[in-house]
Order: C-alpha cells, then structure tokens, then sequence
C-alpha cells in the first residue's frame, strides 16, 4: 500500500535517506513489479549511494531479478568502486558464477588505491568458489599486500578457491567413473558424487540424474541416494 509513496520519495532530490527506501523496495521485489522496475532504473540513479544500495537490494531479492542483470552489467564500469563490488556481488547471485565479467571486475577493483576495497574484492571472490580459478594469480600477488586484514581475506579466498577447484575436478573424475564397465565401480562413483558440496554439484547433479536409468540396481539405488543427498543440501 505504501508503494507509491516509497516511489514519490525516490524522484525527490532533497529526500534524505533514499538508499533506505531503495533497502524497502528490495523487500517488496518478489512481490510488486514496479517496486523491482524502481529497483533497476535506481542503478542509474545519480547519487551512488543509491546506486550501491540498488545493487545491495537486486543481490538479496528473492526470487532473483533477471531484469537487473543489463543493469548491473552496466554498473561493472561505474566510476564508484563500491557499486562495482556490489553490481558484481548482484551479478554473480543472478546468473551464477560461471560468468566472467562479475569475476573480471573483481580482479581489477583488486588492485584499487582503497584498501577496503581489496578487502572486500577478495571477500567477493572467494564467493565464486572453483570458477574463481582465473582470479588465483591476482590473489596470489594480493598476499603480499600491505594490509594484514587485505593478506588474510586474499589467503581465505585462495584456499576456497582452490579447495572447490579440486572437489570440481574430483567430481569429474567420478562422473567418468559412472560409465565404467563394472557396476561396483559405478556404485562407488555414484556414492562419491552424493558427498560433494554446493562447488560440484552441477558437476554431480546430470550424471547421477541419468545414473538412476542404469542397467543395474545397485547402481540406480546408489545414483537416487546420492541425487537426494546432494539437492538436500
């Protein structure tokens, strides 16, 4: 109900504290299509507390806003560092992370003046789990950085990287596995793959969703098994 008034309030230039209506709007997203349509023409707004907030509010809208992501595409050029994190963040929530341009503009606020900035770029990639593989070099380098609290968020994020890049390339091995002649062999791969984590779970998903039409019992039983555990989590 209070919708056009949040909306009133936004097209006023001397209205205080819009970031915190832009915040109100992110709530009613999943509910109201204006409120998310404000939401993507705030991420041209002319301040860029509004900007940022904009992006805050498209990373935690449920369900996600498709309609933002040429928006936030955008916002990975703007001259505010801290909308590029945030724009990136939404980005990466939106349309996984498996796209490069949210992880590029990351490794390049990276490299930014601010040392928060650093910090939180780091932060931001670890959130990218084995898809940050590009991004390892420029954390390797940020290590070194003169902040301690820049060389421990860079270190976190090299090891969450790294980590979900080998239970990745784990996964994949044991997806071949499934189409091993012997049926133990592919029972014991399907049992594997229904450990892994959220970093390999499309890896896992498909082939245990077609190990369940498997020629031999034990293996579709371990593949359903193994298919409920890893969508449970």
């Amino acid at each position: 109900a209070g919708l056009p008034d949040l909306l009133a309030i936004l097209k006023k230039p001397e209205a205080p504290n819009r970031h915190l209506v832009v915040k109100t709007l992110g709530l009613l997203a999943c509910k109201s299509a204006a409120a998310t349509k404000a939401l993507v023409e705030c991420l041209e707004h002319d301040d860029r507390v509004v900007r940022k907030a904009a992006a805050i509010a498209l990373a935690k809208a449920e369900p996600r806003v498709k309609e933002a992501v040429g928006g936030l595409r955008k916002c990975l050029k703007d001259a505010e560092a801290e909308v590029v994190l945030e724009s990136a963040t939404a980005l990466r929530l939106i349309v996984g992370p498996d796209d490069e341009a949210p992880l590029k503009a990351l490794m390049e606020l990276a490299k930014n003046a601010q040392l928060e900035i650093r910090r939180d770029a780091a932060n931001a990639l670890a959130a990218f789990g084995a898809s940050g593989t590009p991004a390892l070099p420029v954390l390797a380098s940020m290590v070194k950085d003169v902040d301690p609290s820049v060389r421990n968020a860079a270190a976190w994020a090299y090891a969450k990287i790294t980590t979900a890049h080998a239970n990745r390339e784990a996964a994949t091995v044991m997806v071949g596995a499934l189409k091993d002649q012997n049926p133990k062999v592919r029972q014991e791969a399907a049992r594997f793959l229904g450990t892994v984590g959220a970093d390999a779970r499309e890896v896992a998903q498909t082939a245990l969703a077609q190990a369940r039409q498997d020629d031999d019992e034990s293996v579709r039983r371990a593949a359903a098994d193994a298919l409920g555990k890893i969508m449970d989590k």
